[in-house]
């Protein structure tokens, strides 16, 4: 029982961390990215990304002042064809930042092969599943310096 307070206590202390850090936007690509042109085009992943991380954190800012993260597209594992062309994934770098320095970074990634409908979804819907989970992981990770790391490494598949 003590461990299930204890628990609650701490995700508490987390998520109003979390909600004094804003998404420093826009969310862009990374220059060393890999996209598929017309997956880059038709999904849009920097506006899902800015509107999913934004609304795990304490909203957006286009201003680096005070504690904001930066989050940036490396990769998009993804073609068109939705479900029967394989799982999608995507890959952003996210850096923690104190008035324009980073004083922390991690890649963190996502992938799906749709749930128990993948193969009726389309490419930007699975794309977009791992957006939102990838929102959470974001502010998870703004909140404890330890998430990503031994036990509480994000799962696959959007769970």
């Amino acid at each position: 029982m003590k461990k299930i307070a204890f628990a609650a206590l701490l995700a508490a202390c987390a998520a109003a961390h979390a909600d004094d850090v804003k998404l420093l936007t826009p969310v862009a690509y990374a220059a060393e990215s890999s996209v598929v042109p017309k997956v880059r085009e038709a999904c849009k992943l920097e506006e899902r990304l800015t509107a999913d991380v934004g609304s795990q954190l304490g909203g957006t800012t286009d201003q680096p002042e005070g504690e904001v993260v930066k989050v940036s597209i490396v990769d998009v594992m993804g073609v068109g064809g939705g479900g029967w062309t394989g799982p999608k994934a995507i890959s952003i770098r996210v850096d923690l930042m104190k008035d324009g320095k980073v004083t922390r970074s991690t890649h963190l990634t996502r992938t799906t092969t749709g749930g128990a409908f993948g193969g009726f979804k389309g490419t930007c819907s699975m794309l977009e599943r791992d957006s939102t989970v990838l929102g959470k992981d974001v502010a998870k990770w703004v909140a404890s310096s330890a998430y990503g790391t031994g036990e509480d490494v994000p799962k696959s598949d959007g769970k």
